[in-house]
């Protein structure tokens, strides 16, 4: 064990055999990097995405149960609206 991220892009006997999607990968993540990770890519939702792709998200957090959520729309960094 290596304690590292790993990404496995799926082999395509997988893909079959589980039905996954083109566009879908699988992640590992050690327990102790967890929460750090998903900090840096909750905060990058209000500086990278549209106001679309942050609606889409949005609705997929609280359909989670996530509901602390502090989206700024109208804003990031390549388009300030």
């Amino acid at each position: 064990m290596t304690q590292d991220m790993q990404v496995s892009l799926l082999c395509i006997g997988t893909r079959h055999r589980s039905g996954w999607k083109d566009h879908e990968l699988a992640v590992g993540i050690p327990m102790h990097q967890f929460d750090s990770i998903a900090d840096g890519v909750f905060n990058t939702i209000n500086i990278m995405e549209s106001n679309e792709k942050k609606r889409v998200i949005e609705e997929k957090l609280l359909k989670s149960g996530i509901t602390e959520l502090n989206i700024e729309y109208n804003s990031n960094y390549y388009k300030k609206v």
